[in-house]
C-alpha cells in the first residue's frame, strides 16, 4: 500500500474512533490507568498489598509502568519479551523490529540443521538462497498478487502470516511447508496451512484488535502531527527491518492522527529502585521484542537482573528450556535472581519445538497428566 493511502486510511480510522464509543472513554484507556486498576486488584486480593506479576510483550510496558509508579509495592516481577517503554510512551516503536531480520535468517539456518522437520530442506539450497527466494516472492506479490478461488494472496497477507508464524517455533515446520508449497506452485497446499494460522489470529482478534491502536495511541506523546514530520520514523522502521519494519507504519500513522490523549500518562524515566528486584528476560531470537529492549529496561531498574533465554519465538513460553524454567521457579519461590550474564539454552532445536503444555509443566504451572 502506498504511504499516502496508508496515511489517509489511518486518519479515517482515527476519525471514526473519535466519533464512536471512544468519544466518552477514549482518554481513559491509557496504561497508567491500568496500572492503578492493577494495584486496586492487589489491595482487594492480597494481605500484604504487594504485587506479584509476570508480564509478556505489551504486559512488560504495563509492568514497567506499575513498577515505576509503585516501586515500593513490587514483591516479585518478571518482564518477559520486553517492549522498550521509553519508546512506547514518547516515540514510535522502531526498536520492536530490531531482531526481526536476524530471526528470519535463523529460521532458514535452523531448517537445514533439522532437515527432517523442514520441507524447505528438500530444495537442496543454502539458507541464504532459501531466504532470498522468499524475499523475491514477497516482491513478486507486490506487483502480481495471486488470485485463488475467492481470495487474494498479496504482499500484506504473506507478511501477516510470516509475522505471527515467527512468534513460536512450533509454527516453523508449518511455515516451511507453506513456503515450499507456494514455491512449487501448489497454492492449495499453501492456503490450507496459511489460512489455518491467519484465520485463527483474525478470529482471536490478534491481527485486527482496536485495542492495539487505542491503548498505545492514547499513551504516546511524540509532538508530531503531520506525515512529513514522521517520515524519518517511517524510514527508520524500514531500515530497522527489511522483513517487518513496515508493520510499524500503521501504529505510527494512526497514533500521529489520534484524537485522544490519555488523561494520565507516566512521564518518568523508569529509573527507580523497586522494593524487591525485578527479573527481566529476553529471547536471543525474538522477532517481536528484541533482546536490546530487555537490556534497556534492566539497566533502568536498580537491582534488576537480565536473563538471556537463548530460544526462538516471542518470550520464553514459546521455546522450552529447563534452565530458564528452573530460574523462574527459584525466583517465584524465594526471590533468587540468576547471576549477571546468565544465558539459558533451549532444550531442543526450534524445528523440534515442544508444545505450550510441555512448557507450562516445566515451569510448574500445570501438573503432568
Amino acid at each position: 500500500m502506498g504511504i499516502g493511502r496508508q496515511w489517509a486510511g489511518s486518519g479515517l480510522y482515527a476519525d471514526f474512533c473519535s466519533e464512536g464509543e471512544l468519544q466518552e472513554n477514549g482518554a481513559y484507556l491509557g496504561t497508567a490507568f491500568t496500572a492503578r486498576d492493577l494495584m486496586q486488584i492487589v489491595d482487594a486480593v492480597t494481605d500484604d498489598g504487594l504485587l506479584k506479576y509476570w508480564g509478556f510483550s505489551y504486559g512488560t510496558a504495563l509492568g514497567s509502568t506499575v513498577a515505576a509508579m509503585f516501586p515500593d509495592r513490587v514483591d516479585k516481577m518478571i518482564l518477559d519479551g520486553v517492549m522498550n517503554p521509553h519508546q512506547y510512551f514518547n516515540s514510535y516503536d522502531t526498536e520492536l523490529w530490531a531482531d526481526s531480520d536476524k530471526v528470519f535468517s535463523s529460521f532458514f539456518q535452523q531448517c537445514l540443521k533439522t532437515p527432517e522437520q523442514c520441507a524447505l530442506a528438500s530444495r537442496n539450497q543454502t539458507a541464504e538462497q532459501l531466504e532470498e527466494s522468499i524475499y523475491q516472492l514477497l516482491d513478486d506479490l507486490k506487483r502480481e498478487p495471486i488470485v485463488y478461488e475467492h481470495s487474494i494472496i498479496d504482499h500484506s497477507y504473506m507478511k501477516t502470516y510470516i509475522r505471527f508464524a515467527l512468534y513460536g517455533p512450533s509454527s516453523y515446520p508449518s511455515l516451511a511447508a507453506a513456503f515450499n508449497f507456494i514455491l512449487n506452485g501448489n497454492v492449495t497446499g499453501f492456503k490450507e496451512l496459511a489460512d489455518a494460522r491467519v484465520g485463527s489470529l483474525l478470529a482471536a482478534g490478534m491481527a485486527g484488535d482496536d485495542a492495539a491502536f487505542a491503548i498505545p495511541c492514547a499513551d504516546k506523546k511524540t509532538g508530531k502531527h503531520a506525515l512529513d514530520e514522521i517520515m524519518p520514523d517511517i524510514n527508520t522502521l524500514s531500515q530497522t527491518s527489511k522483513l517487518l519494519g513496515e508493520v510499524g507504519n500503521a501504529i505510527a500513522m494512526t497514533c500521529t492522527q489520534w484524537k485522544f490523549d490519555a488523561k494520565e500518562r507516566y512521564e518518568g524515566n523508569f529509573e527507580s529502585k523497586t522494593k524487591n528486584p525485578i527479573m527481566v528476560i529476553g529471547n536471543t531470537y525474538d522477532s517481536a521484542t528484541p533482546l536490546r529492549s530487555a537490556q534497556n529496561i534492566s539497566a533502568s531498574f536498580e537491582g534488576s537482573v537480565l536473563l538471556e533465554h537463548g530460544g526462538w519465538g516471542h518470550a520464553t513460553l514459546a521455546h522450552g528450556s529447563s534452565c530458564t524454567s528452573s530460574i523462574i521457579r527459584d525466583y517465584w519461590t524465594n526471590g533468587t535472581l540468576p547471576a549477571v550474564g546468565t544465558k539459558c539454552e533451549p532444550d531442543y532445536p526450534p524445528f523440534e519445538s515442544g508444545s505450550l503444555e510441555d512448557v507450562l509443566v516445566n515451569i510448574g504451572f500445570l501438573d503432568k497428566k
